[in-house]
């Protein structure tokens, strides 16, 4: 059983760190390029899990506060762009102002990070033993897939 929670606590740290850093790498890109939102990935995995209704109508609830917490993010990215953008490199703080950007970046995806792996958390208190081992086997299967 502890191999099993090991594995399974692996395998939540490096989906959250994938689709994490798979997210900061479009960080500045338009949402349509990653599919949809940053959220998906969990929706697909508790797709694939047989919920019953008060478990799906709990997920959908947990996904929408989700959703509602993440709506400016695309001004901010706009934001932050142009503020890369607009930085000439002939500026005697150039530099500075792309440190900056770059302690900005890095603290938004540490965020993101921890966002993510609070709602997963959240969903998978709703799920029963065997929907968390099926999703450990989903997930198991998924990493398996990411590494060939």
């Amino acid at each position: 059983m502890k191999k099993i929670n090991k594995l399974f606590t692996t395998a939540i740290i490096a989906g959250t760190l994938v689709t994490s850093t798979a997210y900061a790498g479009g960080f500045f890109g338009k949402m349509h390029h990653r599919g949809g939102d940053m959220l998906m990935p969990i929706e697909r995995m508790i797709d694939h899990l047989d919920l019953s209704d008060e478990q799906e109508s709990q997920a959908e609830e947990i996904l929408k506060q989700a959703r509602s917490s993440t709506e400016n993010l695309g001004e901010m990215r706009h934001q932050m762009f142009q503020k890369i953008i607009r930085n000439s490199p002939d500026s005697v703080d150039y530099m500075n102002v792309v440190e900056q950007q770059a302690e900005t970046i890095s603290a938004k995806v540490k965020e993101k990070v921890i966002f993510m792996a609070t709602v997963r958390q959240d969903i998978y208190k709703i799920l029963t033993s065997e929907q968390k081992e099926e999703m450990e086997a989903h997930i198991e299967k998924r990493m398996k897939r990411m590494r060939h």
